[in-house]
């Protein structure tokens, strides 16, 4: 196996090295610019499917327009930008190859200016055109030959995203590899600022990003030290040398003017919590004010609302509801997802409410004790949903049952309790904190919370006319495209 594998992965090192036109260094490489295209472009879809990406033309537009104007200042040309939005709360950048490039609805939320999103941005570009995803994980592929290829994704403060999209990898490999994943970090923070200084934005806005991720880890109990298998610096150590390079960058011969308050008018309106149009709990009652369904879930159980489905359980018990078909025909749904004649003698028409429905019910065991399933299918509003209970015992059935049959379409009542957190401006009087224009506005969150979202020093004074970020809660107005299920997979 040795003297195979040693010419091998000699061949490999010779077709694989090249001098990269951004870092202008050898770079070991096994797969070409296409390639990377075609694997990023695979992971982006599962990003999509995964997380979803934000459903606001004017903030989306905007994210582009900071992004490619950043981009067209690298010298790596194979590449072809996409900027996205993606829907976590969780404040985080991250890239693929082939010029993927998403940056988290909760980072965006924390900008306080046009350069410091061009400095986030900045940063990721500059993992594409270094080729840092594949880099890494051609480097680390001979040791990964039975688990295929991982690593793809790189990350402004965490691998966590990357990892769901192209998998954790081998522990004994990270650790191999940590502080070759720091380096690239710290290159990506040099060239985005380079892309973003030519590009006419004040190389300060990186670190003064970093800075506001830091303050808000520590809000969060989060101290922003690499542990042994992180692969960032720690973000303080990132604030210092870019602070550090921005102050030794000479004055710009063209700039992008970039007044705080024409970036915070731009995010105006950005939501900040969890999404209505992917359903939200009123109560016990869980609400889908865009498919239009409503269903009570039993009191007390434990719930989980993810992007395919929405499910409650116990110890003992489970109950879950999905999307199945399109159609008006339960019948036809139902044989088609189950795909057994065998049930076709058990499945019983009735309905559900008013709606048409079929159900059934299977003999199982679950962990070694017998249960019972409870399924039905049931049309609304020209799709039909699967409703899945999992019981052992009889008290968990009868809470099955009762839930089922509350499945109903939503109503307007139910819409009127849905509520959307978003991010709005309020101008502070002259002296006032931010905590006093937060109470002043009704704001959701803790003076702490609101100061980091502003990038302001605790207690600080502000300005006459200084715009202040607030968090408020409002109606959810449901769009006018309401029905046309593209927040939730078809089926």
């Amino acid at each position: 196996m040795r003297r195979f594998l040693v010419p091998l992965l000699g061949s490999m090192v010779a077709l694989a090295c090249a001098i990269n036109p951004v870092t202008n260094r050898p770079q070991f490489v096994l797969t070409s610019r296409g390639q990377e295209r075609a694997l990023g472009e695979r992971a982006s879809r599962e990003v999509e499917r995964t997380f979803g990406f934000l459903e606001d033309p004017a903030i989306g537009a905007y994210v582009s327009q900071v992004g490619d104007r950043v981009a067209a200042e690298t010298p790596e040309s194979g590449f072809s930008y996409q900027f996205r939005v993606v829907e976590m709360d969780e404040p985080n950048a991250f890239a693929l190859p082939g010029g993927y490039v998403f940056v988290s609805r909760g980072l965006l939320a924390l900008t306080n200016s046009e350069a410091e999103l061009a400095g986030i941005l900045g940063h990721e570009i500059g993992h594409v055109a270094a080729r840092h995803g594949t880099n890494q994980a051609s480097v680390q592929a001979p040791m990964r030959i039975a688990t295929g290829l991982g690593a793809l994704a790189t990350g402004f403060v965490s691998r966590s995203l990357g990892e769901l999209v192209a998998g954790a990898g081998d522990r004994a490999t990270e650790a191999l590899f940590a502080s070759y994943g720091r380096e690239q970090e710290r290159e990506a923070d040099e060239l985005g600022q380079r892309f973003m200084v030519a590009a006419g934005y004040d190389p300060a806005g990186l670190p003064e990003a970093l800075d506001t991720l830091h303050r808000h880890a520590v809000l969060q109990g989060e101290d922003g030290r690499p542990g042994f298998f992180s692969s960032h610096p720690s973000t303080p150590e990132r604030v210092a040398a870019t602070r550090a390079r921005a102050a030794a960058v000479p004055p710009a011969s063209r700039v992008v003017p970039s007044p705080r308050a024409a970036h915070l008018h731009a995010i105006d309106g950005l939501r900040t919590g969890p999404d209505p149009a992917q359903g939200v709990f009123v109560g016990e009652t869980f609400v889908q004010p865009e498919l239009g369904f409503a269903i009570r879930f039993p009191p007390g159980w434990e719930r989980s609302n993810a992007r395919d489905f929405v499910a409650a359980r116990t110890d003992s018990a489970l109950l879950l509801v999905s999307l199945a078909g399109k159609g008006n025909d339960p019948m036809t749904v139902a044989r088609a997802v189950t795909r057994e004649d065998a049930f076709d003698g058990a499945l019983r028409v009735g309905t559900i409410g008013t709606l048409p429905a079929v159900r059934t019910e299977v003999d199982a065991r679950v962990d070694g004790r017998a249960a019972k399933l409870d399924l039905a299918w049931v049309a609304s509003g020209g799709l039909v949903y699967q409703v899945l209970g999992a019981s052992v015992e009889s008290k968990d059935r009868r809470a099955v049952h009762v839930s089922t049959n509350s499945f109903r379409p939503a109503d307007a009542s139910d819409r009127a309790g849905i509520r959307v957190e978003r991010l709005r401006l309020r101008k502070a009087a002259a002296g006032e904190t931010v905590g006093a224009v937060a109470a002043r506005a009704r704001s959701r969150g803790e003076p702490a919370e609101l100061e980091v979202l502003n990038g302001r020093p605790p207690g600080a004074r502000l300005a006459a006319g200084e715009w202040v970020k607030i968090l408020r809660e409002e109606r959810y107005e449901l769009p006018r495209t309401s029905g046309q299920a593209t927040h939730r997979p078809s089926p």
